[in-house]
């Protein structure tokens, strides 16, 4: 990770694991759930936060443009959900930069860590599905 330009966490869980291991995430989307069970927020540090809400299966555009500005700000920023994070993903996959790195949960495996240069284009083509072009600050 030390060669990442940005390091996101996706999921209060990933950002308790994350912090307990030694690291501070750059960007922390939660939403206080863990498994749809109400929880508390990550304890992490954060110079700025924000918040959003994002219905399930969806992409709100607010929750598009915190995710995308959020490449810009002082770090680490927290931007929390009301709503579901899971498809967020996409947007970091999709529009950060090639050297980042996601972490995000997979229940009932553990944690999965992916580079983002891997997951662009196929990202890209979904948000475009859903109607999210390349220049997606409107």
């Amino acid at each position: 990770m030390s060669d990442s330009k940005m390091v996101v966490a996706i999921g209060d869980a990933t950002n308790d694991v994350l912090i307990s291991l030694g690291f501070q995430p750059d960007i922390q989307v939660v939403d206080g759930y863990e498994q749809r069970i109400k929880r508390s927020l990550p304890k992490t540090k954060f110079k700025t936060q924000h918040y959003a809400d994002n219905p399930a299966g969806t992409i709100s555009k607010k929750a598009l443009r915190i995710i995308l500005r959020s490449i810009d700000e002082d770090k680490p920023v927290r931007i929390i959900i009301d709503g579901e994070e899971d498809l967020l993903a996409l947007i970091i996959f999709a529009f950060y930069p090639d050297d980042s790195v996601i972490f995000y949960g997979q229940p009932g495996e553990g944690l999965v860590y992916s580079k983002v240069k891997n997951y662009q284009r196929p990202a890209k083509s979904i948000l475009e599905k859903m109607g999210i072009k390349d220049n997606p600050l409107f």
